[in-house]
């Protein structure tokens, strides 16, 4: 699951590949390393 966000202004493209929970109930995200995605979101957002 990918998440989409601006963090300190800038944007950033998060994923997890978690498919179970886990005792604290919540879901652990990284950067993507999908550059392609994520300099596709970033032109977006910059309006490129």
């Amino acid at each position: 699951m990918y998440l989409f966000t601006l963090h300190n202004e800038k944007p950033e493209v998060l994923v997890t590949q978690q498919n179970q929970g886990n005792p604290e109930g919540y879901l652990y995200f990284k950067p993507t390393d999908n550059q392609a995605l994520a300099s596709g979101f970033a032109s977006i957002v910059n309006h490129n």
